[in-house]
């Protein structure tokens, strides 16, 4: 008899590799205190607002729909972490838009896999992310522990996945994942009256304060190289940081 999941497990069996593993931003901390490894640590608040054209730009893009003004965040995200860990393979942690189900196992965040090179498109990297986004929710009803079978996931002692980085949108992600999965950064996008915003949320005893001020740095202007018009260049933009 055929698992009533066939068509569920064969597009995951199909979407990891031996040797991938969640995304992780270079541990940096000077504090002097040992991280915890073992809980889902509070996290630490640093917030701050998207430069006005970049906002206008994403949301122009979005045109409207709040999956797609997600997205063009999750691909920002992407990059960044493509530059900061140098690895092709991207892996990172979304909570489900469909949250229609009651069971509240890790299934409440699904994992999204993006491969990207150095040469690799914005809009390459945006399609990507949108066929993982509605592949992902599309085959979103395999139980858990099948759908990361093939994947090196680590456990906490409590028995949470560890996705060391999670990218949510606050209008589309509103229920809390904090009894679901385990993570050292969060990426919260935030849509206000001035603007959109971007939080992250850290564990500090990992990483400083002034390296995830950095991080701002480094994203606003890369989303911003890849999303606003400059003339011919910007259909053949690259995936950049400035340093």
């Amino acid at each position: 008899m055929k698992s009533v999941y066939e068509k569920e497990e064969a597009y995951w069996n199909g979407m990891f590799d031996s040797d991938d593993s969640m995304s992780i931003l270079p541990y940096c901390s000077t504090h002097g205190r040992e991280a915890n490894a073992d809980t889902n640590a509070a996290k630490v608040s640093m917030i701050r607002a998207l430069p006005t054209d970049l906002s206008d730009r994403m949301n122009t893009l979005a045109n409207g729909s709040d999956i797609a003004l997600y997205m063009i965040g999750l691909a920002g995200a992407t990059c960044l972490l493509h530059h900061y860990t140098n690895r092709e393979n991207v892996l990172v942690g979304m909570p489900t838009i469909d949250e229609s189900d009651d069971d509240s196992s890790p299934r409440d965040v699904l994992i999204m896999k993006t491969n990207l090179t150095r040469g690799s498109s914005f809009r390459s990297v945006l399609g990507s992310i949108k066929t993982a986004v509605g592949g992902a929710v599309e085959h979103r009803h395999l139980p858990f522990r099948k759908m990361v079978h093939n994947l090196n996931l680590e456990m906490d002692t409590n028995g949470l996945p560890v996705m060391n980085t999670v990218v949510s949108y606050s209008a589309i992600h509103t229920a809390s994942i904090d009894l679901s999965v385990s993570s050292d950064v969060m990426f919260r996008f935030d849509a206000k009256d001035d603007g959109l915003h971007l939080e992250v949320l850290y564990d500090e005893s990992r990483y400083d304060a002034s390296y995830i001020a950095t991080l701002f740095e480094h994203f606003f202007p890369t989303a911003s190289f890849c999303v606003i018009p400059a003339g011919p260049a910007y259909r053949q933009c690259r995936v950049i940081v400035r340093r």
